[in-house]
């Protein structure tokens, strides 16, 4: 087999499900995006899209960062290279093993670029695609030099950290240069007179270009080095220093730690397992995410987007221990711990806990980016007006400062709330160790939301002709409304039963630990509902509203039956 067939068939074999998920996901938002036009090709049509259409091939485009790359997960705080190993091994050449990936890379974001083309041309037909293209040889690039810093060795992992650093300072400076590229008609319209205006889009595609071929260079040298030099894994000549670092990252191993109880000493390890991918995704993911919304103008679609961005972030977070050093996924109770004489809902609910203050610790970051948007005056205009309108429609024209301030404040907090609640209504199946549990429980999760999403988007698309209609249309659904709750509460409350009995049948937990979870159960649902009640100014979201919907959300029967998940991951 050829070199670089070879090389070719192990860099799509490693990334083959995430390829195979995002080009589901790419496809579905390019056919959602047709379909809607077709459907509804007012505004409205339009506005959903363009959101459905950049909502899919961003993150598709962003993921680029990390795929074919050889190495797989790699702690950044170690020197090492991240390269795989066997392959630097082989009797290839350096230019061969470090052309293969950035080809894939460059022809993946080709890809996406030809298909936001030719699928916004016929969704609202344009003949300039060149602010696409310079984004994505910017993407390309940043991927590019992503995997060359990850593949170098350093005699210290804080050096690759500096250097991360300073190419994400120049990934910044060529995305604001697009983006004043692309904005200079509308947002600067004395330099769209000047003589710089028409140097603007070549400056920026050389900039690009420019990056792309120095992170080419830099790679093809980094898998020199790393095949040919030990200085960066075992650093000569500083014995000492190596002594130290190697105590410094091996706290376990170096001293004994003693906790006052055995739920400090789980939620501690699992802190230490988390914490290298908690700092890569705060500082590769959140960090220039904050630094980009800086550029990007107050919208509803940015708006929604920061909001699903800082939620996928703390998600990512999360996934350091479930992760072996070859990139595979592993049971989320290791060995060590199965074997260990502490109880599974100890395990269990100290997890939970744990990953809870780690995903609501990323997503208050996402209020940084609102608070940087309130900088631009533009920006504050446009809420201004938006608060203005809010206050009008509530008969209070005189308060638009209070109430745009507790409008924002509850969609924030009730956006994140709701989905963080769903994502541990969905973890119960995954601790069973179970991988085919999971798929069919998530397959069939999707297919539900899906279907449901559906049956409300082509209601919406076909009475958006008016707002008196689709008033009219919503109106009439809503009378359904009080029996869909009670339906949903008795199945709510049959769950719990069923649950309390197995868990009890079990003797997983005594009687006194399902009280004690209950009762937190209550006072969480107590506390959001209060809290939503306070913040949401329309005088129709009472608090017995606030309460069925905060009941609702906040799942039970699930985490009640989590202590039986795990034992089936720890018996097996």
């Amino acid at each position: 087999m050829p070199e670089t067939l070879a090389l070719t068939r192990l860099s799509l074999w490693r990334y083959r499900r995430t390829m195979l998920f995002l080009v589901i996901g790419v496809t579905i938002g390019i056919v959602s995006s047709i379909v809607a036009v077709m459907i509804s090709p007012n505004r409205a049509g339009q506005t959903f899209s363009g959101f459905a259409l950049y909502l899919t091939i961003l993150p598709a485009a962003l993921w680029s960062i990390v795929l074919f790359d050889y190495g797989g997960v790699q702690n950044l705080l170690e020197g090492e290279t991240g390269c795989n190993r066997w392959v630097l091994r082989m009797p290839i050449r350096s230019w061969k093993i470090a052309a293969v990936p950035i080809a894939l890379k460059t022809i993946w974001i080709c890809g996406l670029w030809i298909a936001l083309i030719l699928t916004t041309y016929v969704v609202n037909p344009f003949s300039d695609g060149g602010f696409v293209m310079v984004a994505s040889i910017g993407f390309a690039a940043a991927g590019i030099w992503f995997m060359g810093i990850g593949w170098r060795p350093f005699t210290n992992g804080w050096w690759r950290f500096a250097v991360l650093a300073f190419a994400g300072a120049i990934t910044y400076a060529s995305v604001v240069l697009v983006m004043i590229a692309a904005n200079v008609d509308s947002e600067a319209p004395s330099l769209a007179k000047s003589q710089w205006r028409s140097w603007l889009p070549l400056l920026s595609f050389a900039f690009a270009s420019l990056c792309y071929i120095s992170g080419v260079g830099f790679t093809i040298r980094a898998v020199e080095l790393a095949r040919t030099q030990s200085h960066g894994i075992v650093p000569e000549g500083v014995p000492e220093q190596t002594e130290t670092d190697l105590e410094a990252d091996s706290p376990r191993a170096s001293r004994k730690i003693q906790h006052a109880s055995v739920r400090r000493a789980i939620a501690w390890h699992y802190v230490a397992q988390d914490r290298d991918c908690i700092t890569r995704t705060f500082l590769l993911m959140v960090l220039p995410a904050m630094l980009i919304g800086l550029l990007i103008p107050f919208h509803i679609v940015s708006f929604i987007g920061v909001l699903i961005l800082f939620l996928y972030a703390g998600g990512v977070a999360v996934t350091g221990t479930q992760h072996t050093g070859k990139g595979r996924y592993v049971p989320t109770l290791p060995t060590y711990l199965a074997a260990a004489p502490i109880s599974t809902a100890n395990f269990v609910w100290t997890r939970t806990v744990v990953i809870l203050a780690i995903v609501i610790s990323f997503i208050s970051c996402s209020l940084l980016v609102y608070l940087t948007w309130s900088l631009w005056p533009g920006n504050r205009e446009v809420w201004w007006t938006w608060a203005s309108q809010r206050a009008a429609a509530l008969g209070r024209p005189d308060e638009p400062l209070n109430i745009g301030i507790r409008w924002s404040l509850a969609i924030v907090f009730g956006f994140n709330f709701f989905f963080v609640c769903r994502w541990i209504a969905l973890w119960w199946v995954g601790l069973a160790g179970r991988e085919s549990w999971s798929i069919v429980f998530a397959f069939a999760s999707s297919l539900f939301v899906i279907v449901i999403a559906g049956i409300v988007l082509n209601w919406f698309l076909r009475n958006a002709t008016d707002w008196d209609s689709v008033t009219a249309s919503a109106k009439s659904w809503l009378e359904y409304l009080p029996h869909l709750i009670t339906a949903l509460l008795i199945g709510k409350l049959v769950a719990f039963i069923a649950a309390t009995t197995w868990l009890a049948h079990s003797r997983l937990v005594s009687p006194r630990g399902i009280g004690v979870a209950v009762a937190l159960w209550v006072a969480v649902i107590v506390s959001v509902a209060v809290l939503m009640w306070m913040l949401i100014p329309d005088p129709r979201a009472t608090l017995t509203w606030c309460v069925i919907g905060t009941v609702l959300s906040v799942p039970l029967a699930r985490v009640l039956v989590m202590p039986i998940m795990m034992q089936f991951n720890r018996c097996r």
